[in-house]
């Protein structure tokens, strides 16, 4: 993984011509022309929590099965979400007026759906029965580069990027630390604590770097702990989002 670059898009579409996500009008997209109906939220919402009942369901949580009549839960875990969706979607979560109720509400009124994405993204990289020292770094190096290539930064995935104090991107260089750093925990685990870790690479480069570097260096390592904050901040939330789905509730 050492010398990979992590490119930050510019135009509407990565080099393979995928297109990146992008801001879109919400009200378009939550109103269906065709059945005249609203849906409360953006079809994106209702897929992350369909994503995690899969998890609930393929690894036998207990399921309060009374708060999903409706769903044909038996059939969630082959299905794919656009095939449910388009058998399911109207009588479980459209309504005729805009303020109406439907009958399967989201637990809030504001979902932070870009934030459940993240959570998403740390459980389906995340491995419970790996010890390993690094793991953290591992996962969060995976999801770096899946979204700098494929997506927009927004508000909630921004912080998993090393930026300079005007918000832009961090020079190639702090990029390639990271890049080494993960390369070398993949090849050799380290069993001192992330603290004297962070203070033996700071030794080491007052001794053999030039203040420049240096200075690069902490910026590298105090990334480095922002990074592992939001790991256990987006761990501790799947995990809430995987209890409350049991319970019917999202997110």
């Amino acid at each position: 993984m050492s010398g990979t670059k992590i490119i930050f898009p510019e135009g509407g579409r990565n080099k393979k011509g995928v297109k990146l996500f992008t801001k879109q009008d919400d009200t378009a997209l939550r109103f269906n022309k065709k059945t005249g109906k609203w849906i409360k939220h953006r079809k994106t919402t209702y897929l992350y929590w369909y994503k995690f009942l899969q998890v609930c369901l393929k690894e036998g949580y207990k399921i309060d099965r009374s708060k999903y009549r409706g769903w044909d839960l038996d059939s969630i875990v082959d299905t794919r979400f656009n095939d449910w969706w388009d058998t399911h979607s109207e009588k479980l979560f459209a309504v005729k007026n805009k303020k109406d109720t439907p009958k399967v509400e989201l637990s809030t009124k504001f979902p932070r759906r870009e934030s459940i994405r993240m959570s998403w993204l740390v459980y389906f990289y995340d491995k419970p029965n790996d010890k390993s020292t690094y793991k953290n770094l591992e996962i969060a190096y995976k999801i770096i580069k899946r979204e700098s290539i494929n997506r927009y930064l927004s508000h909630s995935n921004d912080n998993w990027f090393p930026t300079d104090k005007d918000g832009m991107p961090l020079k190639p260089e702090i990029l390639r630390m990271f890049d080494d750093d993960i390369s070398n925990q993949v090849t050799k685990v380290v069993k001192t604590k992330s603290k004297d870790y962070a203070s033996r690479i700071i030794e080491e480069n007052e001794r053999k770097k030039s203040t420049q570097d240096m200075a690069k260096h902490k910026r590298y390592l105090k990334y480095r702990r922002r990074i592992s904050d939001a790991m256990s901040e987006h761990r501790m939330k799947y995990k809430k989002i995987i209890k409350n789905v049991c319970k019917g509730q999202f997110p």
